[in-house]
C-alpha cells in the first residue's frame, strides 16, 4: 500500500515501521525533461529486536543452608514485548545442573 507521506524521502524514519511489516520502494527517474521507467526495490521484513537481561544477581547475597536462592535480573525489550519463557540455568561449582533449568527460585539444600 502506498504511503504518500514518505514520498521523495531517501530514509524512512524508524518510528514509521513495526515488526513483521514488509517494506519496499519504487523510483521513477527523471533527467530534468522526461521520466524513465518505474522501478521497484527488493523488499525487507522489519525484524524483532533481541531482548536483554541486565543487573543479574543471586539473592540472598549471603545465603545460609536453609535459604532458597533466587535469580534476579532486569528484563528489557525495545519492541515492548513482554517476557516470555526466559532460559535460566543454575550452576553448582561451575557445573550446570540441568534439572533446575527454568527455575527462578532454587529450593534450599541443593
Amino acid at each position: 500500500m502506498v504511503q504518500p507521506k514518505y514520498d521523495d524521502l531517501l530514509r524512512l524514519p524508524s518510528d514509521a515501521t513495526a515488526r513483521k511489516q514488509v517494506w519496499y520502494f519504487t523510483v521513477t527517474p527523471k533527467d530534468g525533461k522526461q521520466f524513465g521507467s518505474l522501478r521497484q526495490s527488493g523488499s525487507v521484513i522489519i525484524g524483532n529486536t533481541l531482548p536483554k537481561a541486565s543487573n543479574l544477581s543471586v539473592s540472598p547475597a549471603y545465603p545460609l543452608k536453609k535459604d532458597d536462592l533466587a535469580a534476579n535480573y532486569d528484563y528489557f525489550d525495545a519492541d515492548g514485548d513482554p517476557e516470555g519463557r526466559s532460559e535460566i540455568r543454575w550452576y553448582k561449582n561451575s557445573v550446570w545442573i540441568s534439572k533446575y533449568d527454568g527455575l527462578k527460585r532454587l529450593p534450599a539444600r541443593n
